[in-house]
C-alpha cells in the first residue's frame, strides 16, 4: 500500500468531510481558506482541482469512495478509532460496517485515484502533508503571559516556523502568508513585518552570547505558563526529542522567575505602528486549525 494515491486522496477526502462536519460556519471558513491559500500557493491552476475535490469528498460523498477503500485507508493511515472520527461515527458503527474488512488482506494496485494528473497528485500530497505536519501542542488560551506583546511574536514565530518547515522554501511561505492575509482581511504589512524581523524575534541578532539561551527560557516560560510539560514542550512545541529539555547544557532553558519577567520576557520589535488585532486573528487562524484536532 506504498505511496498509493487512491488512498491518499482518500485519506484527504476524510480530512475535508470531517471539517465539513463541524456545526460552526466560521470554523469551516477559516480551516477551508487556509487550505485554499495552500493550494492557490501551489499555483492558481490548482483552485478548480481543489473545488472539485471539496464537491466530491463533503457530504460523506469521499470521492466515492467503497468500503473496502475507507477499510484500506485506515488501516495504511488510522486507528480504528480516529478513523471512526474522522467520519464522525460511533465505534460500534464503524465496526459493524468496516470490521470484515479491516482483518482481511486485499491487493490494492488495482486501484485508480479520481484525480490522476500529475498535479493532481502534488496537490493532494501537498495538502494532506499540510494537515498532518501543521500541528503541535498549544496548552491553555489563559494565561499570566496572554496579553504581551513578547507572546504575539513568540506565537509568530512558531507558527512561521512550523510553515517554513512544511513548505522548505521561503518564497512559497511568504506567499502562503500574503495570500492568507488577503482572503481573510488581515494587514499583510503588519504580518510582513514580524516575518521580516524573524531573526530579531528569534534574538539572532544582534549576535551577542547569551541570546539564543534567553530566547529559549523565553519559550519555554511562555509554554509553561501554558500548562505544557517540559517533555511535551521539547517534543510537540520544539519538534525536539521529549528529553530535549532535560539532557546536557539544554537544562539550562529553564522557566524564568516571575521577578525577572519584567526585563527579560520582553518585545523585541517596535509595537507602535503594528496592528495588534491583525496579529491576534493570524495566529488564531491557525490555532483554530490545530484545535480542531484532525
Amino acid at each position: 500500500m506504498e505511496n498509493n494515491k487512491r488512498l491518499k486522496e482518500i485519506k484527504l477526502a476524510m480530512y475535508i468531510n470531517y471539517i465539513d462536519k463541524t456545526k460552526d460556519r466560521n470554523l469551516y471558513s477559516k480551516l477551508i481558506r487556509i487550505l485554499t491559500c495552500v493550494a492557490s500557493t501551489l499555483g492558481e491552476n490548482y483552485l478548480e482541482t481543489f473545488t472539485n475535490l471539496i464537491k466530491q469528498s463533503i457530504n460523506d460523498g469521499l470521492l466515492g469512495a467503497s468500503d473496502k477503500e475507507i477499510a484500506l485507508t485506515c488501516k495504511k493511515y488510522f486507528t480504528k478509532q480516529r478513523t471512526a472520527k474522522l467520519l464522525g461515527i460511533a465505534h460500534s458503527t464503524f465496526y459493524y460496517k468496516y470490521g470484515a474488512f479491516i482483518d482481511r488482506d486485499f491487493k490494492v494496485d488495482n486501484l485508480e485515484p479520481i484525480f490522476n494528473k500529475e498535479d493532481d497528485y502534488v496537490l493532494v500530497d501537498f495538502l494532506t502533508n499540510f494537515i498532518d505536519k501543521f500541528n503541535y501542542k498549544l496548552g491553555n488560551d489563559d494565561h499570566a503571559l496572554k496579553n504581551k506583546t513578547r507572546t504575539y511574536e513568540i506565537e509568530f514565530w512558531l507558527i512561521y516556523d512550523k510553515l517554513i518547515n512544511i513548505f522548505r522554501n521561503v518564497g512559497m511561505c511568504d506567499k502562503f502568508i500574503f495570500n492568507l492575509c488577503n482572503a481573510t482581511d488581515i494587514d499583510y504589512s503588519t504580518i510582513a513585518q514580524l516575518k521580516n524581523n524573524i531573526h530579531i524575534i528569534t534574538r539572532m541578532y544582534p549576535n551577542f552570547r547569551y541570546n539564543n539561551r534567553y530566547f529559549m527560557q523565553e519559550v519555554v516560560t511562555l509554554y509553561t505558563k501554558k500548562g505544557v510539560a517540559k517533555g511535551t514542550i521539547g517534543s510537540s512545541v520544539l519538534g525536539k526529542d521529549s528529553s530535549y529539555l532535560y539532557n546536557g547544557s539544554n537544562k539550562k532553558y529553564r522557566e524564568i522567575p516571575d521577578d525577572e519577567l519584567d526585563w527579560q520576557y520582553t518585545h523585541t520589535i517596535d509595537w507602535a505602528n503594528m496592528n495588534v488585532d491583525s496579529v491576534l486573528k493570524f495566529i488564531d487562524l491557525f490555532h483554530s486549525f490545530i484545535r480542531y484536532d484532525f
